[in-house]
């Protein structure tokens, strides 16, 4: 699962894009259960001194995830960087195949940077947020660019 802004409400709880990401995650381990080797919360960034692996990781045990198949990947910064540190974990733990989890519009360049490293990957999009077209169009063309 891909981090991004963390935003929270007066509870302390995830908000906005980060936490739709979260409740994938969730939701797709409450469907496979312990088939799931390990959910890997994976974000450096730090907003408001927050750490996306760690408010990732928080949210994911507040809606049901054991800790004990959460691991917090808190070195990448990019992309790219997710896509490299992580494969990096999952191939200590023998893991070669895994499941993306990131909003709609960021999913294809995700998909393909973690092939690149070597996984054999799927994607998982979050639910949509209410975007104005604005700013669909440039996370698009970001995202083309970026590719």
């Amino acid at each position: 699962m891909l981090g991004c802004r963390v935003s929270t409400d007066g509870e302390g709880r995830l908000v906005g894009a980060l936490r739709r990401r979260v409740e994938a995650a969730a939701s797709a381990y409450a469907h496979l259960g312990d088939a799931v080797g390990v959910v890997v919360a994976s974000g450096g960034r730090r907003w408001s001194g927050d750490v996306e692996a760690d408010a990732m990781a928080r949210e994911l045990v507040h809606l049901g995830v054991p800790e004990r198949v959460i691991a917090r990947e808190r070195c990448s910064l990019s992309t790219r960087d997710n896509a490299r540190f992580v494969a990096a974990a999952l191939a200590r733990r023998g893991i070669a195949r895994a499941t993306v989890v990131t909003c709609e519009w960021h999913l294809p360049r995700a998909v393909a940077l973690f092939a690149r490293e070597g996984l054999d990957v799927e994607g998982l999009a979050s639910r949509s947020g209410s975007t104005p077209w604005t700013r669909r169009v440039g996370r698009w063309g970001r995202e083309r660019v970026l590719a």
